[in-house]
């Protein structure tokens, strides 16, 4: 067989995908030594066995939709598992596994590469098949050795799981896509910058006309394409070369055992032992080999601090400007030192284990939007772990926290851990899970958070009961501004400031130092007020396009979502090739490019999620633009990544939709555009429960419809039990008779008495109960003051209810503030 050059090339350094059609499993074998069956064979065993032998001779997708009438799906679908379980790889099949690829894909629903992968000792990767939209991309791919495996038309691991069928039957060829059209889009992506080895398919095959129809709308200027097919015709060669496609005759076994042959093994991109990792150094166990998870969190996941960590090249003045991402500007010391950053060292860092509460610790460091929280947690973990030799992890709110390899780690280490996370309130049920494990285990466990104000006060309350002490970032002092002076003189970024004097330069920064430090840093060396700033840098921006893109980073950017590339060619057709091309230098020092591993992609995001606040707030005023751009990034997104899930989570919250839109019908509108998305997630039920909740004119009922998805789709989701509740109270007080209104009451309350108690993690049920007994309290006052008797036994009631919360959750503001309500009726009566 002749391989193109080029293609054998490509394939030796890891860069092609692998389209493998019905073909390709030819050659495989069961222990009787019988081959997989063809299309045809499989319609007429499909006819013997629900048929009776009748209508044999129709294609599969008819038989197969009359079989599946005859029956059901799974019966189906079930027999077709048992015919292709049998088949094991052939020894060509094998070799697959020994190169290393961008990606697999197939329409078949066998598992013979799975197994080759499984069979093979000297495998280059390893091999993680996609069934559907929401497997987890993140997850899945952290390794570097993992490759994805795209199974678009189902698999007979997953027969019963009607959500994702096997494409049989005509009706489903037309709507196969359902749950899995995002796996089509990923290889659509694929073929963007990877040249596809189409194998196993006759040039006639209508998949691989429709797969390549597809990937060839949208990228004019993809790579070229091979489809290796025996014996193709003149005609048919210079048909497919029209497309960019080159016809290589032969079969795969041929393909494989050529390319086998002519590529050195020795010099393939094949499979390298791990490295030991920098932090083995720090075990006092020998040979001790980390897990591929911990493996992944130490590469991916989270930061191991030491002096060696690899540096950029973020100039002064896009630090001083916001921009913060990476170690680079701690490590060139651009940052000016505050106070708090000593004190916490001293009280968190170096205090003696005999001098702490437990062994398992947590503090917080919070904000407002800013006013350099991240930057301080940063200098603190860094200053922690290479002056006082700490061993330090730092997790940012982009990613996950495990709990079983932060429990490894510290198996094999004589020391304490320090974990530093910012963007507390992405990971509150992973720190709360961590910390609580960690105390009950006895292990060394310091877990240091940031977080904003307003975050922390919404989002935080599981976490608030376990946090020892509280550290605020205040506004700059004297001293603060003097340093932070001689850093901007330093790198010669005063600005408006350069040529005054000392004292003039601490007057114009000390008018600035009440508000937050990344305004102080825009208007004293700017001149102007900072949304100002902001605006006129986005109207300077040119051309069009990229102020469009722009707009589009800033939305899911100041949610702190990154954007992935992927997302960005979606809803603006540019790919990461042409934004490096033509808007690299229109956006730079204003959107920034970072790798997305788990993609095998980019991902944008703004300099300051702040700063990608204003741009949307400002630019965006008009709620029919901002509607336009949330429905086109909901049909952009796709939540197998965490990034994507993350902001699909965020575009249906109840409480922003609430605020952007005053429209219930452009509310709807988006959450009916995100069904495809959320049907089966009960997050989404909730949130459109909550949106319908609390809207002028509510429709309860409705509401109360969703919700009972919810709770059915996630049963001991607390967060929704809750939302019951709150709900139960909206009906008592819409209520038109007072049985009615008490029957909600008492609804309200058997729902609220579940979320109480000492397994209670949070104080939501308790907020709801005191919120009861104070408005029966009000009622009785409002209607029988006199009536001492009564009244007297419901303060009792609310103290009783009030006291119980409050010695649970003695800094939760609600509960303080239910507190002093009740004093002030007591002090009215």
């Amino acid at each position: 067989m002749n391989i193109p050059h080029a293609l054998k090339e490509t394939i030796r350094e890891g860069y092609a995908v692998l389209f493998l059609g019905a073909g390709a499993s030819i050659g495989a074998e069961s222990d009787d030594g019988s081959e997989p069956p063809s299309g045809l064979k499989l319609a007429k065993l499909l006819s013997d066995r629900f048929l009776g032998g009748e209508d044999s001779d129709q294609p599969l997708s008819v038989v197969a939709e009359y079989s599946i009438s005859e029956t059901d799906p799974v019966t189906v679908q079930e027999y077709i598992r048992d015919e292709f379980a049998i088949y094991r790889p052939a020894d060509f099949h094998r070799l697959i596994p020994t190169f290393k690829w961008a990606g697999l894909a197939t329409t078949n629903y066998d598992l013979i590469i799975e197994r080759a992968y499984a069979e093979c000792n000297k495998r280059a990767q390893e091999l993680v098949p996609f069934l559907k939209n929401t497997d987890r991309v993140d997850k899945k791919l952290r390794s570097g050795d993992a490759v994805p495996y795209l199974k678009l038309h189902g698999c007979i691991s997953k027969y019963d799981d009607l959500d994702i069928p096997l494409i049989l039957t005509i009706d489903q060829y037309v709507t196969h896509k359902t749950n899995r059209n995002k796996l089509f889009e990923r290889l659509r992506d694929y073929g963007a910058d990877y040249p596809i080895v189409f194998v196993g398919h006759r040039l006639e095959d209508p998949d691989l006309r429709q797969v390549l129809l597809e990937l060839s709308q949208e990228e004019v200027s993809r790579p070229r394409y091979y489809v290796v097919t025996p014996k193709p015709s003149e005609r048919q060669v210079r048909f497919w070369e029209s497309k960019k496609i080159t016809a290589i005759p032969g079969i795969l076994k041929e393909f494989l055992s050529t390319l086998n042959g002519e590529l050195d093994a020795k010099l393939r991109a094949v499979h390298l032992p791990e490295r030991e990792h920098e932090i083995a150094k720090r075990f006092v166990t020998r040979d001790r080999q980390l897990s591929a998870e911990t493996i992944a969190l130490l590469n991916v996941d989270a930061t191991y601090i030491t002096p060696n960590l690899a540096s950029t090249n973020t100039k002064a003045a896009e630090f001083y400007k916001g921009y913060s991402f990476g170690w680079d500007a701690i490590q060139k010391n651009y940052d000016a030192r505050r106070d708090l950053e000593d004190t916490i060292l001293a009280d968190v860092v170096l205090a003696d284990d005999i001098d702490r509460s437990s062994k398992a610790n947590m503090y917080l460091v919070r904000g407002h939007a800013g006013s350099g929280k991240t930057v301080i947690l940063k200098r603190i973990a860094w200053d922690a772990a290479n002056e006082f030799q700490k061993l330090c992890l730092y997790v940012d709110s982009g990613h996950d926290i495990e709990a079983s390899p932060i429990f490894e780690i510290l198996e094999n280490i004589d020391e304490r851990l320090y974990l530093f996370v910012d963007g507390a309130s992405e990971h509150v049920l992973d720190v709360r899970h961590l910390l609580l494990s960690a105390r009950k285990r006895g292990v060394r466990l310091t877990i240091v958070l940031a977080e904003r104000s307003n975050e922390w006060n919404v989002n935080c309350a599981q976490l608030e009961p376990l946090v020892e002490e509280v550290y605020e970032v205040r506004y700059l002092k004297n001293e603060e501004i003097d340093r932070l002076l001689g850093k901007l003189e330093g790198h010669n970024a005063l600005g408006l400031l350069k040529g005054l004097t000392q004292e003039q330069k601490k007057i114009a920064f000390e008018k600035k130092a009440g508000r937050q430090l990344l305004v102080a840093l825009h208007e004293a060396t700017l001149g102007k007020p900072f949304e100002d700033i902001i605006c006129d840098e986005f109207r300077n921006i040119e051309p069009e396009e990229a102020r469009r893109i722009y707009q589009t980073v800033c939305v899911l950017n100041r949610l702190g979502v990154q954007v992935r590339a992927g997302v960005i060619k979606r809803v603006h057709g540019i790919t990461f090739e042409v934004f490096k091309e033509k808007f690299f230098g229109p956006l730079e020092s204003i959107v920034y490019a970072r790798q997305y591993v788990a993609a095998r992609d980019m991902a944008y995001t703004a300099r300051h999620p702040w700063i990608a606040e204003i741009v949307f707030e400002r630019t965006l005023p008009n709620p029919d633009e901002r509607f336009d751009l949330y429905i086109k990034l909901l049909d952009a997104l796709d939540v197998g990544y965490d990034a994507d899930r993350k902001a699909y989570r965020y575009l249906i919250k109840a409480k922003e939709l609430l605020n952007l839109f005053p429209d219930p019908k452009m509310v709807r509108a988006i959450y009916e555009r995100a069904l495809a998305i959320g049907k089966g997630d009960a997050y989404y039920h909730q949130q459109k429960a909550i949106y319908e909740m609390r809207r002028d004119n509510p429709n309860l009922d409705l509401a109360y419809d969703e919700l009972k998805r919810a709770e059915r789709l996630s049963p001991r989701d607390r967060s929704v039990t809750h939302s019951l509740a709150e709900l139960e109270l909206a009906r008592a007080e819409g209520s038109k008779t007072e049985v009615e209104a008490n029957r909600h009451l008492n609804a309200a309350m058997e729902i609220a008495r579940l979320l109480t108690g000492p397994g209670a993690d949070n104080s939501f049920g308790y907020h709801t109960l005191c919120k009861i007994a104070l408005d029966k309290l009000d009622n009785q006052l409002r209607s029988d003051p006199t009536n001492e008797g009564a009244v007297a036994a419901l303060v009792k009631i609310a103290e009783q209810q009030i006291k119980e919360a409050v010695q649970r959750f003695p800094d939760d503001e609600y509960l303080l503030e239910a507190e002093s309500r009740l004093a002030t009726q007591i002090k009215g009566v």
